[in-house]
């Protein structure tokens, strides 16, 4: 169950992301208080789908066992941005965001951004190709080598920003085999995780998350 939040107080900009996100704290039905890192509807533009793309993806991400911080549906009430004084450009998409807005529940400061070339020797080469596999999955082609929409902390990797991914899906969907197109055009030969897979290694790439889908399917949880 995606948990939802009604906004009660403004924090700051975010500190990374292009569509402007802020961070926010919220207060569930419950009483439960998170801060959350937010990606307004008025930051995606002229995307309105991208919202419901990022929350099923990050959803299925965490389903199949990589870790992605906790997707949560914010509740912004009219006239939230009367709380915002120092920055004028956010109180405007805050205004124009009244509603129900994509976030997740922020990580913490021990959590940096994935910066351009860093050394993946920490991590585990099975998490780097269940990554890999992933975003194969959801045809995410916006984590490139210049822009890795990654987080680290110790040895551990969180994917985020799914805005994007499904691109292709609606270019082919007619097609007896729409995943043929977007593979054709190797969309991850720039992907910034491509040259961390040794070629040397045995078995499938990806084995992990394909046995992790069929069960899926023997489970009864694809309708979930």
């Amino acid at each position: 169950m995606v948990r939802i939040f009604q906004a009660t107080e403004y924090l700051k900009p975010a500190d990374r992301g292009i569509n402007r996100p802020v961070v926010l704290r919220g207060i569930t039905a419950d009483g439960s208080v998170e801060t959350i890192f937010v990606k307004t509807l008025a930051g995606y533009g002229d995307r309105p789908t991208a919202a419901g793309v990022e929350l099923f993806t990050t959803l299925l991400a965490r389903a199949l066992g990589l870790f992605a911080p906790e997707p949560v549906i914010v509740d912004i009430p009219a006239g939230f941005e009367r709380v915002i004084f120092h920055a004028p450009e956010y109180r405007e998409m805050i205004r124009k965001s009244a509603g129900r807005n994509f976030g997740t529940v922020a990580l913490g400061a021990d959590w940096k951004t994935w910066p351009v070339g860093m050394s993946v020797r920490a991590f585990p080469e099975e998490m780097i190709e269940d990554i890999l596999t992933f975003d194969a999955l959801i045809q995410h082609t916006d984590r490139a080598a210049d822009n890795p929409n990654l987080l680290w902390k110790e040895h551990q990797i969180a994917v985020v920003d799914h805005e994007k991914c499904f691109g292709h899906l609606c270019l082919s969907e007619t097609e007896a085999r729409p995943w043929r197109t977007f593979f054709g055009n190797r969309p991850l030969i720039t992907h910034c995780l491509r040259l961390a897979i040794n070629s040397k290694r045995t078995g499938s790439i990806g084995e992990r998350l394909r046995i992790e889908l069929i069960g899926f399917e023997y489970d009864g949880r694809i309708q979930e």
